[in-house]
């Protein structure tokens, strides 16, 4: 994967996720099947011929289901339950072809993507 391509996996923080939970324990990489990380990199690199100074974040990868699972207990039955795949189904994220992400540009690192809006 292109090594400008940044990581911070909000669920090895409880600050920077809205579970609130440290899912990861320190994880700082990101994995994924080789064919999804070319395309990132690919899209890393369209990006920083259109705008230098930005960069992607990663900021969720590959997910084992023990964790989703989790995830899925911890939301369900309150408003936010449609935004963690039931793990009885499995996501993308299990499979390794899914990756949340965000485009920074370097000087500014947003502090806490999930405001109180999601808490």
């Amino acid at each position: 994967m292109d090594k400008s391509i940044r990581v911070d996996l909000v669920n090895s923080n409880p600050e920077k996720n809205y579970f609130r939970e440290n899912y990861y324990n320190g994880l700082n990489k990101a994995y994924l099947r080789v064919e999804v990380a070319k395309k990132l990199s690919l899209a890393q690199q369209y990006l920083k011929s259109q705008f230098p100074d930005h960069s992607i974040l990663i900021m969720d990868a590959a997910r084992p289901r023990s964790v989703s699972q989790l995830m899925y207990d911890k939301m369900k039955g309150t408003k936010f339950e449609k935004f963690v795949a039931n793990p009885d189904r499995g996501s993308m994220h299990n499979y390794g072809i899914a990756v949340d992400l965000f485009s920074i540009s370097f000087g500014f690192y947003p502090e806490n993507l999930f405001d109180a809006r999601y808490s």
